[in-house]
This record gives structure tokens, sequence and C-alpha cells, in this order.
């Protein structure tokens, strides 16, 4: 370790001596000044050199102000170190949240994805057994034979009941169809007739003639012995009637009719609208769905009900007798 010496080194010495003989002087001359450390200390500080002073007073300073740079950079270490860690606690929150997201939306979508899968395999089995309902019934038991000798006979009985018994299902199946087909025939002649108003009475009169006679040409005859029933042609329907048959029914009142989404059963009852579907809170009001109900109407032909309308005013002042009263 080199210590630097100055040049004037010297002369130093000897200001220094020469000081401290002056204050030695000092003291002993004037005794009652000097009485306390302080006073002492602070003569020979006097009478030092003032570039020994100035030196010191620069090392004073230089030494507090590496002091206070190290306080400084301590400071900021703490701190970088305080914010380095608040930030890396942020980003692990945000982490931790974000994946709770993730799992919660995953959970969601599977749950949904289950319900669906649910929902449709309920609606394929409903349409199978829509369908495979009238496939094979069981005939009800054959009547009772008396026990005999005859087998001929019973054989007989026997092969009649089911042939009857198989006759009869087979037309009640098929009859069906055949008069459903038919009834959409009718309407449509019925409805291009209603378009043509010019057609004749007897253009209709031959279309029913022969609509009866498809009906009666239609008929299997059944083994059964029976009396032959003149068939009867149906009325015509109505166009509500039409409608309602066209209307889809819904088969799950525990699903909205029109967003598909889960209803619970407390809320079926009162979500009920008038149209016979259930809707979800959103969807059950009539203006929110294709409601076949003009409630609009309705409330008019109800105000109209219960407020009959009074007479004309006549010339000779207001009457105040109402229809009803008449």
């Amino acid at each position: 370790m080199s210590i630097k010496v100055p040049d004037t080194w010297d002369s130093n010495i000897i200001e220094y001596w020469d000081a401290l003989l002056k204050s030695y002087k000092t003291c002993h001359e004037q005794p009652t000044s000097f009485d306390t450390l302080e006073k002492v200390t602070q003569s020979i500080m006097d009478n030092l050199p003032k570039e020994t002073l100035k030196q010191q007073e620069e090392e004073a300073r230089k030494r507090q102000k590496t002091k206070e740079d190290q306080l400084s950079n301590k400071k900021v270490h703490f701190k970088d170190q305080y914010e380095g860690q608040e930030e890396e606690q942020y980003e692990q929150e945000e982490e931790e949240y974000e994946q709770e997201e993730e799992e919660e939306y995953e959970q969601e979508k599977e749950e949904y994805e289950q319900e669906e899968e649910q929902y449709d395999q309920e609606e394929q089995a409903e349409n199978i057994n829509e369908q495979t309902q009238y496939d094979y019934s069981i005939p009800p038991p054959p009547p009772p034979v008396s026990t005999g000798d005859d087998d001929g006979l019973s054989n007989v009985i026997m092969a009649w009941y089911y042939a009857g018994y198989y006759t009869a299902l087979y037309q009640s199946r098929h009859g069906s169809r055949t008069k459903n087909e038919a009834v959409t025939k009718e309407e449509a002649t019925i409805r291009e007739q209603q378009s043509t108003p010019s057609s004749s009475s007897t253009t209709t009169t031959t279309t029913t003639t022969t609509t009866t006679a498809t009906r009666k040409h239609l008929r299997t005859p059944s083994p059964e012995p029976r009396d032959i029933e003149t068939t009867v042609p149906p009325s015509i329907p109505s166009p509500s009637e039409s409608k309602n048959d066209n209307k889809p029914v819904q088969t799950n009142k525990g699903r909205c009719f029109k967003c598909r989404i889960k209803v619970p059963l407390a809320k079926q009852a009162a979500n009920k609208c008038r149209c016979d579907y259930v809707f979800c809170d959103t969807h059950r009001y009539p203006d929110r769905h294709d409601c076949e109900i003009d409630y609009a109407k309705m409330d008019r032909e109800l105000l109209a009900k219960n407020n009959p309308k009074l007479h004309e005013r006549p010339k000779g002042g207001r009457s105040f007798q109402r229809i009803d009263s008449l």
C-alpha cells in the first residue's frame, strides 16, 4: 500500500510545530480562557495550516459522501428487489387466475357437450320408440274353446281368430295412412276450387264422389263377418285445426323450445306460454318468440266485452242507455 507524500512536507511539519508551540504558550499564559478540553482543541485547530484543514474537510466530505452513496445503493437495491418480488407475485397470481378460468371453461364445455349428447340420445331413443312401437304387438289371448275330441274344429276356430286379429291390425295401420293421403288430396282440391271461383259446383260433386269411391276401394276385406259400413266424407278442417296438426310437439319440457337452455322443474309451469310451449326466462314473453296467439287482439276483445259502447249521441243530448239493457 503506497502512501502519497506531499512535496511540502518539511514546511508543513515546521508550521505544525510552530502552531503547537504557540498554542502551548497561549495555554500557559492565559489558563483562564482555556480551562476546558473543547477550547484547547479549537485553538489547536485554528492554529493549524489552511491546507491541512482543507484536506481534512475534503476527506470528511468524501467519507460522508461514500456513506450516503452506500446507503442510497442499499435502498435502491432493496427497492428493486421488492419491486421484482411484487412483479413475480403479480405474474404468478395472473397465471393462476388464467389457469382457473381455463379449467372452469373446459369443465363447463364438457358438461354442455355431455348434456347435448344425452339430449340427442334421448331424442333418437324417442324417435326409435315412435317408429317401432307399431312393429309388433302381442295378440290377445284366444277365446276359450270347449274341450272335445274334435281337434279340427278347434284349429279352424283358432285360425279364424288370429286371421281376423292380424287383418284388423293391418287395416288400422295402413288405413290411417290412406285416410290421411285422401284428406290431404281433398284439401288440395278444395283450395284450388276456392282460388278459382269460376269453377262450377259439378266439379266439386264429382271430386267428392271419386274420393268416396277410392276410399271404398281402399278398404281391404276382413274374414270377420260384419256389415258393410258406408264411409262418410270427412268434414273440411278449419285453418286453425290444420295449423294445430302441423304444429311441432315439444317432447322435452325441461329445455327452452327456442334456445334449448335447461329450464328448472319449478319454472316449467310458470314459463309455459299459451301456445303450449315451455321457454326460458328470456324467451317466455310472446314478443320474444314466434307466438301464434295475438294477445293485443285478445285484450281489445276483452276490453270491448267488459265496456260496451253507448248509443250514438242524439240531437237533443247524450244517451246513457247501454246496449245490453235493451
